[in-house]
């Protein structure tokens, strides 16, 4: 009688466990960029109240930066206000600058509610201009270390979020490589990790740290991965930009695999592998990322195609509101104009121009599918999205009626089967 009522209990915990995973609670982090610019496109749509925030368990706030001392400044903020403080309290607001704010209204608000945890991103390719100088500064590292308690303490945060694109190099986007960024970087993300658990602790609270950094293989060379796994929480990967018209062949931007022509190393598998194999970062410390969008290129030779010579420009003329990189929801909108392609070696989708000759790479349902899949397979830790309004479909068009997110739909759907799979063995 003991032993039936033993397995009696044990079902019903593990038809709890697998009835908890079914309503959206997945063994795998799910991370999602949360842009402040867009709140000004689609009229608004993109907007705390409008979003479920149950599909995600972490959104990173994008972005604040550092300044050349190290203190975190608002690159928006009016619009930071809007998002972070929340609905404005017009009946108790005197001053329009200093304004009161509805409580539980803030996304961060709203994030925790639904579930997820809430971090900032800092930095970014624009906004990394000043890293390789505060990293290299004592002064300047200890006081940023503050900044990020600050900024947590200031806007209920739950952690940080370093994109600094890229130690170690310099790709063009106003960041200077110092010949130090490797050991920088490490006393960096020590002095932010020290100040965070010591804030933790008079809260009560354990609070992440994380960084984004590109798999390819110039750019992952220039880091101590050994260091770097043991500070951080989790490694965000860039699963996206792999290829794009700077390249002088058509390619797809999120290759999961290799492509028949391309560049070794710069593709989503074989950069994890770099990581886990080559640098041993376990597979748990790993988040792979997700593109929501798409590269495009214009003029190719000889008709659209992969793999093909074009012009080196983006088609800006298909995708004028996203200058060639387009979001899915205008890809959606765009499809009359091209012919879908799969690639069943790269496993990802594109597209060829019937209007005229541009190339399009891609991810589709289908794509994130294989993508979410792998993660899974591997024992990493989740995905990484660049971002979530780009999969909010509204229809019709200008009515503010978000009817679908078919993209992060299809990742959650393949963790919580697969994770119902898991424990039910």
């Amino acid at each position: 009688m003991k032993k039936f009522a033993a397995k009696i209990m044990t079902l019903a915990l593990v038809g709890l466990l697998l009835s908890n995973i079914s309503i959206g609670q997945v063994c795998k982090e799910i991370i999602g960029y949360y842009p402040n610019w867009q709140q000004y496109k689609r009229n608004g749509l993109f907007n705390q109240k409008n979003l479920d925030f149950t599909k995600y368990t972490i959104i990173n706030y994008a972005f604040m930066s550092p300044d050349e001392n190290g203190t975190i400044v608002l690159n928006d903020p009016w619009g930071d206000n809007l998002i972070l403080g929340g609905e404005i309290d017009w009946a108790n607001t005197s001053d329009p600058d200093n304004p009161s704010f509805v409580p539980y209204t803030s996304m961060v608000d709203l994030a925790h509610q639904g579930g997820a945890k809430v971090m900032v991103s800092l930095g970014g390719w624009t906004l990394s201009t000043h890293f390789p100088g505060v990293a290299a500064d004592p002064v300047k590292r200890t006081h940023f270390a503050s900044e990020c308690v600050r900024i947590c303490k200031k806007y209920n945060f739950d952690g940080i979020d370093i994109d600094w694109e890229f130690p170690g190099a310099s790709p063009g986007n106003g960041c200077i490589a110092n010949p130090n960024d490797t050991e920088n970087f490490n006393l960096m993300i020590d002095e932010i990790r020290d100040s965070l658990t010591a804030y933790g602790k008079t809260r009560n609270q354990y609070y992440l740290l994380t960084a984004a950094f590109h798999s390819v293989p110039y750019l992952a060379a220039n880091l101590d991965w050994d260091h770097v796994a043991k500070v951080l929480d989790y490694i965000n990967l860039f699963g996206y930009d792999f290829y794009g018209a700077w390249d002088p062949i058509t390619n797809h931007n999120s290759p999961l695999y290799p492509p028949a022509q391309g560049t070794p190393g710069v593709n989503q598998s074989e950069g994890f592998k770099l990581l886990r194999d080559t640098y041993k970062v376990p597979a748990e410390k790993l988040i792979l990322g997700i593109g929501f969008y798409g590269r495009s290129m214009a003029g190719c030779k000889g008709g659209a195609g992969l793999h093909v010579e074009h012009s080196g420009q983006a088609d800006k003329e298909s995708f004028p509101e996203d200058e060639g990189s387009p979001s899915y929801y205008n890809i959606l909108g765009a499809m009359g104009d091209f012919e879908r392609k799969w690639d069943d070696i790269a496993k990802v989708p594109y597209m060829l121009g019937q209007k005229s000759p541009s190339f399009l790479g891609y991810d589709d349902i289908v794509s994130v599918g294989y993508k979410a899949n792998y993660i899974m397979d591997n024992n990493a830790a989740g995905c990484l999205i660049w971002e979530i309004s780009q999969d909010l479909i509204e229809k019709p068009v200008g009515s503010g009626n978000i009817v679908a997110t078919p993209l992060i739909d299809k990742i959650n759907e393949v963790f919580s089967s697969r994770c119902t799979e898991q424990a039910s063995k």
